[in-house]
């Protein structure tokens, strides 16, 4: 066991809930639904795609949306996650019943390291990279395996919440990202989300 997970429903929100921690909820749709927005626009045809930590699910149901993408992948390291989906279908549209979803319960440098699939894009949004244990999701060697495993012309989208951290933690975790990707751009998505877009040259 890695975590405790709960679901939470108010009268206008639910949410998902990590030690505690809201880590997915309705308050959070404008970015999670960006994640898969952003990269599915600004990829010409996205057909294999990876998303690293299922969440509430939104990000992998709003890739879904896409008739390009004819296979997703997802990497989830707690399995409970995954068995709550059904909780939060008011957030995922049932999106685990989607055949092209394969959920892949591991750690997610793990698997990068060791899958020999390419994607045409790759999203990324774990829990704040201050939890134990997800710091490994914002550093240069993370980025570097996240690269070699994208097709040519492929885009990596990061999802960084810039709320509880430091500033110069915030610029070590853009240094770490840009030298990987021939193109960088920064995006605000809520008040203090923050979506990394990188890009790949297509040759």
């Amino acid at each position: 066991i890695n975590d405790s997970i709960a679901v939470v429903r108010t009268d206008n929100n639910v949410a998902l809930r990590v030690n505690g921690k809201v880590d997915a909820s309705t308050d959070d749709a404008r970015t999670q639904l960006l994640l898969a927005h952003l990269g599915a626009t600004f990829h010409s045809a996205p057909s294999r795609v990876l998303v690293i930590g299922f969440g509430s699910g939104m990000t992998a149901s709003a890739v879904a949306l896409y008739p390009d993408v004819a296979k997703i992948d997802c990497v989830e390291i707690e399995p409970a996650v995954i068995r709550a989906a059904p909780y939060l279908e008011s957030l995922n549209r049932n999106v685990l019943k989607d055949a092209r979803l394969h959920i892949i319960v591991d750690d997610a440098r793990n698997f990068l390291l060791t899958t020999r699939e390419k994607y045409d894009l790759i999203i990324s949004e774990p829990s704040n990279p201050w939890i134990a244990g997800i710091a490994t999701l914002f550093t240069d060697e993370f980025y570097a395996a996240a690269r070699a495993r994208l097709a040519p012309g492929g885009l990596f989208v990061q999802w960084v919440q810039a709320y509880s951290i430091a500033p110069a933690d915030l610029r070590m975790i853009a240094a770490s990202f840009a030298p990987h990707f021939s193109d960088v751009t920064l995006w605000r998505a809520g008040e203090t989300d923050l979506l990394l877009l990188g890009r790949i040259d297509a040759t």
